[in-house]
């Protein structure tokens, strides 16, 4: 019976996982249907290290989503970020999400530079802790590598690569977390309009696409839309910058699993 309830509740976390919210972190990414590895702000610390390098400020952010409205899932996300322009950028994160009977908790650290004025890498370690109340605790490292290019001004290019080399649990699930790879465009027509487009494929299941468009309505108010397939998702969301202050509110849907509202704070220390 141990070995079915770890086999089935790990695959369950596995799939939700691999095909929501291509992996996003922040209610901006979340509001533009995942599109986040091109993003320059706190939760890159998660979402692709790399771009935490092109940060000129230490920062903060808390994160929190009610998956699909079930309080089961709930997760929240705390980051930090420390940039010093000459050694690079180191961050850390710690989320947790779940309940008693099963939940998954993950800390991780980066560190990031960037080579001349519009090239940048990352590396990320995370310690991923599962736990089942039937079988006890389950853990495992895993890698994350990360690219930032700034074309121009206007155009981002981002690529990372999530758990290249695949550590599986211990008996009895011998599962693993995916291993994805993601590509994405971020592009700036004007200081008001952002769009953003992602493709991620996670090697068991067909490719994600995901598209996000930012309007800045006004200087301390913006609106963010998004959609993605495989699975259908739709997104959208507002965000108030208040001087060092970013408060961003936003929701998504999810063809099979259905809402999914979040809620993030970023803080820039000295800004």
């Amino acid at each position: 019976m141990k070995f079915l309830f770890t086999f089935f509740t790990f695959g369950i976390f596995l799939w939700i996982s691999a095909n929501t919210e291509n992996g996003s972190t922040g209610s901006t990414a979340a509001a533009m249907a995942g599109t986040s590895i091109t993003n320059i702000d706190v939760f890159a610390s998660s979402t692709n290290p790399a771009a935490t390098a092109f940060l000129t400020q230490h920062a903060l952010g808390f994160y929190f989503q009610n998956k699909y409205l079930i309080p089961e899932l709930n997760g929240t996300h705390a980051c930090f970020v420390f940039q010093n322009n000459k050694i690079g950028s180191f961050s850390s994160s710690l989320s947790h999400s779940g309940y008693k009977v099963f939940n998954e908790t993950i800390s991780s650290l980066a560190y990031a530079r960037k080579f001349g004025s519009s090239v940048s890498t990352g590396l990320k370690l995370s310690y991923h802790q599962l736990k089942i109340q039937e079988n006890g605790s389950k853990a495992l490292f895993a890698l994350q590598l990360s690219l930032l290019y700034k074309i121009r001004d206007q155009l981002v290019l981002g690529l990372v690569v999530n758990n290249p080399i695949k550590q599986k649990l211990n008996a009895p699930a011998k599962e693993s977390l995916p291993t994805t790879i993601a590509i994405g465009i971020g592009y700036h027509p004007s200081e008001k309009l952002r769009l953003a487009m992602q493709l991620q494929k996670d090697l068991k299941y067909p490719i994600q696409a995901s598209l996000g468009v930012e309007y800045q309505i006004h200087k301390i108010l913006s609106t963010r839309l998004g959609a993605g397939i495989n699975p259908l998702l739709l997104s959208g969301g507002i965000a108030f910058q208040l001087q060092a202050f970013d408060i961003a509110i936003s929701s998504s849907w999810d063809q099979y699993l259905g809402f999914s509202p979040q809620l993030s704070l970023q803080y820039a220390f000295g800004k």
